[in-house]
């Protein structure tokens, strides 16, 4: 890879670190003055997401990573997925997490118990609406723009993307929350095909996995409780 390859690799960070920046100053700045239940909670979280995506958008334009006199150094897009290594990818990802998740809060003994309607609730939130619009800023948005060039960037890539994806959540989770975005970072890049459609098939692989594993934890918990 050469120097100019490299610095254009790197170029690909502004947008995504400012955008994260953006989503963490946000979140927090509004969590602090907005405060209760499930509902109330997801105000700072919608805040902070569209401000990173808004953001994001912006410094897009402002640092656009080609120009036509870079083209010819551009990297001949990597080949995409087939179906069945699609979903082997999915199916080995699932479990994986949930196992890691499960073993990782019998370790802490963290959480309080949930009645049924508040469970529901948080069901709901945390398995439709939390993994879709997280797929498409994690995944596609920020994953998408750094990879799209190359697969030098991919180690890069993963760990930045799974960085900010760990801050996004729960203090407590930090190193699941990096590991699973570790993982979902790769099951979403195995479809990378330098393609729009593959592209949107990566974030799908992610977002099943993403709602699989939050479907089930949900499902044990209401089973089992704390």
């Amino acid at each position: 890879m050469t120097l100019k390859e490299y610095g254009r690799y790197m170029k690909a960070l502004v947008p995504v670190g400012v955008s994260a920046l953006a989503l963490t100053l946000t979140h927090g700045i509004a969590g602090h003055f907005i405060k209760g239940g499930a509902i109330v909670s997801l105000i700072p979280y919608l805040l902070g997401w569209a401000c990173a995506v808004i953001v994001f958008k912006i410094m897009v334009k402002v640092f656009p990573l080609t120009s036509p006199e870079e083209d010819e150094v551009r990297e001949a897009p990597p080949k995409g997925a087939s179906t069945r290594q699609r979903l082997m990818a999915v199916a080995v990802a699932t479990p994986i997490l949930v196992a890691v998740n499960v073993l990782l809060y019998l370790f802490s003994g963290d959480g309080e118990p949930r009645g049924g309607f508040e469970l529901l609730l948080a069901a709901t939130i945390g398995v439709i609406l939390k993994p879709f619009l997280e797929e498409i800023l994690f995944r596609y948005m920020y994953l998408k723009e750094m990879v799209h060039y190359g697969r030098y960037i991919y180690p890069i890539a993963i760990g930045v993307q799974a960085t900010y994806f760990a801050l996004w959540h729960d203090p407590k989770s930090l190193v699941f929350a990096f590991f699973g975005g570790v993982i979902l970072g790769e099951v979403a890049a195995v479809s990378f095909d330098g393609t729009e459609n593959g592209f949107r098939a990566g974030c799908v692989n992610a977002l099943s996995v993403h709602v699989l594993h939050n479907l089930i934890l949900y499902v044990i918990e209401g089973c089992v409780g704390h």
